[in-house]
């Protein structure tokens, strides 16, 4: 499964671990307006080398329990089925299951009006000609038949 890369090092990295496949941790920087001076600045000068060389030394898990109840601002990458077993993520609601459907929970959410999930996802496909009309999109019939979209 692919995961967004950020190209800055020092600025939320992605760094893989020793395992090296995709098992990833990210390491961010906590202010935006202040740096350390050994805070990495570049992609790929001395300072980000060290920390990917570093990083390759443990495996995810193990990373994650180093920093665990720490202030480092380092986080493991989370698969989809992964990210709502979570604490923090449980904790906050942050998914929801409606139809036997785990999924995201609305967002925003504000205490005095929250958002409500009132109908699981769609199944691929069943509502592409009416999201590509919606979106203003001229010539669905042509998208469909060249095979670009798909409709159930």
């Amino acid at each position: 499964m692919g995961r967004l890369r950020d190209a800055q090092c020092g600025c939320g990295t992605v760094h893989p671990t020793v395992v090296g496949n995709g098992d990833e941790v990210r390491h961010l920087k906590a202010d935006g307006r202040r740096r350390s001076p050994t805070a990495p600045t570049r992609p790929n000068g001395p300072p980000c080398a060290r920390f990917t060389e570093r990083f390759r030394s443990r495996t995810r898990d193990e990373w994650s329990a180093a920093f665990d109840g720490t202030d480092a601002c380092v986080a493991p990458l989370l698969t989809p089925g992964e990210a709502p077993s979570r604490p923090h993520l449980a904790d906050r609601a942050t998914f929801a299951e409606l139809g036997g459907v785990l999924q995201p929970a609305p967002a925003p959410r504000f205490s005095r009006t929250p958002a409500l999930l009132t109908r699981p996802p769609a199944a691929a496909g069943t509502e592409t000609r009416e999201a590509l009309r919606d979106r203003g999109i001229e010539d669905v019939d042509a998208l469909l038949i060249s095979g670009a979209a798909h409709q159930a």
